[in-house]
């Protein structure tokens, strides 16, 4: 599924940090979470202060 853009998260490995770290809850013991992802383009500089 992955060249959909979907990530299969699992509770073994990186995949309750890798959960974490996009702002989502860790999946317990025997869960699965499913996440679509895209990319997404940095915003271009305006040369303005924040």
């Amino acid at each position: 599924m992955s060249p959909l853009g979907i990530l299969v998260l699992g509770h073994q490995e990186a995949h309750p940090s890798i959960a974490t770290a996009l702002g989502l809850p860790a999946p317990a013991k025997g869960e699965r979470l499913s996440v679509r992802l895209r990319e997404v383009s940095k915003p271009r500089s305006t040369g303005q202060p924040g």
